[in-house]
């Protein structure tokens, strides 16, 4: 039986992408709702219960962008100066994420200043996915091997509902990773916050799904899976699970909300690549014609299959380790590493 190379790749991607899209969206998320609590105690409780684990959660969108350089360079090709806007703020805002979190610890009277950079950094790094999810269901235009289109096509009104579908979709998984991890009062707004999340969810869901026919027409002619059962099942599924979350969130358990919510941004996600399947690049190249060389595509994966058991096992085992809920420090700063108030 021979092995197809490019379905290998792609499932390698995928499952790289579903572990970012997971374990990267709760950390945005609880970026994203920083500024919603207005007790400092309780925003340094939240970025101490993302501290162990944010930055080794970005480990697999590096092997996403590794793997479509490596498998499938054509595509990536098309891909860059398609998503240029979106990329480069999203750099920015990802780099803004990064100072914040180190400089926020190291001052007292304008901690506030760094908080409002993490939230912001958080909201444009989430909002930019949700615009280059939008862009690849509408479809990337293609001529002669390059993209044809223009830098903005990703700013249509249907990638903005898609990207405020990706910003509530991590909201809710913020929101419920906090209840984790936290107790107390901050714990019960977190409880309060992932209802509301769960809400708009639904209600971005509904205004994707209906503004589809007329501001993305391309998904309902060359899409197969967009008909009317199909979309209806997925609305009531999206429903279902968001009538469970919200049930969840009034019994005790503080972990069941999380299992919830993770199955709803799996949803979204299956939903997403059914649409897309089989392209890459959509709908002008699909994962087979847009793949490299048969031995660059096998030396490249054997490398991936060694990498992957040590990255599970690395995320694992910090997960792990750092269980359990975060309690408030008597003093965040102390007086030999604080940097001067000028910070």
């Amino acid at each position: 039986m021979t092995l197809d190379l490019p379905l290998a790749w792609a499932l390698v991607i995928g499952f790289a992408l579903t572990m970012y899209v997971i374990l990267d969206g709760f950390d945005l998320g609880v970026g994203m709702l920083l500024l919603t609590m207005g007790n400092e105690s309780d925003r340094d409780i939240m970025v101490r219960s993302i501290a162990p684990v944010w930055d080794g959660n970005e480990t697999w969108l590096v092997l996403v962008g590794a793997g479509l350089l490596g498998g499938f360079p054509s595509a990536y090709g098309i891909a860059l100066p398609a998503f240029y806007l979106p990329l480069l703020v999203r750099l920015l805002s990802l780099a803004l994420r990064g100072t914040a979190f180190e400089f926020r610890f190291q001052t007292r009277r304008r901690r506030w200043i760094w908080d409002a950079a993490f939230s912001i950094g958080s909201w444009g790094a989430a909002l930019c996915q949700g615009l280059i999810v939008g862009a690849l269901l509408t479809g990337v235009r293609v001529r002669d091997s390059s993209f044809a289109g223009s830098a903005l096509d990703c700013l249509r009104p249907f990638g903005l509902l898609t990207a405020l579908t990706v910003a509530s979709a991590y909201m809710v998984l913020g929101a419920t990773w906090l209840m984790i991890r936290t107790t107390g009062t901050l714990a019960d707004a977190s409880r309060a916050r992932a209802r509301a999340a769960g809400l708009s969810v639904i209600l971005a869901v509904l205004a994707v799904v209906g503004s589809a026919p007329r501001l993305a027409p391309q998904v309902m002619a060359k899409a197969a899976i967009w008909n009317p059962v199909s979309v209806t099942l997925f609305v009531a599924s999206v429903v279902g699970i968001c009538g469970l979350l919200q049930n969840s969130l009034r019994r005790a358990s503080d972990r069941f909300p999380f299992a919830w919510a993770m199955i709803l941004v799996l949803l979204v996600e299956v939903a997403f690549v059914s649409t897309v399947w089989p392209f890459i690049i959509p709908y002008e190249l699909d994962f087979w014609h847009a793949a490299s060389a048969e031995r660059s595509q096998m030396v490249l994966l054997v490398g991936a299959v060694a990498i992957l058991p040590f990255v599970l096992a690395y995320s694992a085992y910090s997960y792990f380790v750092f269980r359990g809920k975060v309690a408030p420090e008597p003093e965040e700063v102390s007086a030999d590493t604080a940097l001067p108030e000028s910070v």
